[in-house]
């Protein structure tokens, strides 16, 4: 699996998780205290967010990391 594919899966499974919370790309950057043009960076898999990040995620969401990247 090439680093692209894991990109491209990680924000389909970012957007699918912020749809089904109900938010938009605002909403959720403001709910979890980070930049909305992150949020479509990973959306649009131009970037990968870091390590933390997963964590601000996951806990956002309430859901654990691995939840956060079931499917990746």
């Amino acid at each position: 699996m090439s680093r692209d594919n894991i990109a491209v899966r990680f924000g389909r499974r970012l957007r699918y998780l912020r749809e089904k919370a109900g938010l938009s790309q605002g909403e959720m950057a403001h709910q979890f205290g980070i930049d909305r043009g992150n949020i479509s960076e990973w959306e649009n898999a131009k970037v990968s967010p870091s390590m933390p990040m997963l964590e601000t995620l996951a806990t956002g969401f309430k859901i654990t990391i691995s939840e956060l990247m079931k499917g990746v």
